[in-house]
């Protein structure tokens, strides 16, 4: 796959997958732009995700999230982490297949837990109980396999082979650890 054929990658999963990290080593191998949508939210709105949902609630939020992807420039080369819900509207999974190609990592909802802590998950607005959580997980999984490429995280996964694998995926370059 070319370059020219794409101009960006969108990182998608569920809250704690390792998109963040993922993609700085994505963008940093790449000598690509990185950008995290939900950072991006915030410096936009000029609040904190979980203060966003508290007083302006999941709309007004996704509403936001939709803007700041639209703002991402197509002329630059950007490696993108999108939020854990962004592929749940049409507008966001059509906007990222014209300017890019998406890559689910997959990590498993035990593995989420873990990597999110009782701290983590407090921060995380659609993250109340592990209840609910597990059933937004589960929801979420159809709209995730949607992705163009999917890589299966693990508890040993490390960031730069994660990226290693993606471009693997991708057709970019060949690359060997």
């Amino acid at each position: 796959m070319s370059t020219s054929r794409f101009r960006h990658i969108y990182l998608t999963g569920f809250m704690g997958a390792g998109k963040s990290t993922v993609g700085r080593a994505l963008g940093e191998r790449l000598g690509w732009a990185f950008a995290d949508l939900d950072s991006g939210v915030e410096e936009r709105c000029r609040m904190s995700i979980p203060r966003i949902f508290a007083e302006r609630g999941e709309d007004w939020f996704r509403q936001q999230e939709h803007e700041a992807l639209a703002a991402i420039p197509v002329r630059i080369e950007t490696v993108v982490a999108v939020g854990g819900g962004a592929l749940g509207r049409p507008d966001n999974r059509r906007l990222m297949r014209q300017r890019g190609i998406t890559v689910w990592l997959d990590a498993p909802f035990s593995l989420i837990l873990q990597r999110l802590g009782d701290g983590g998950r407090l921060r995380r607005p659609l993250f109340s109980d592990v209840e609910a959580a597990r059933r937004l997980f589960d929801e979420r999984h159809p709209q995730y396999a949607r992705a163009d490429h999917v890589v299966q995280i693990r508890a040993e996964s490390e960031p730069e082979a994660v990226a290693i694998d993606i471009l693997n995926l991708i057709g970019k370059q060949k690359c060997a650890i």
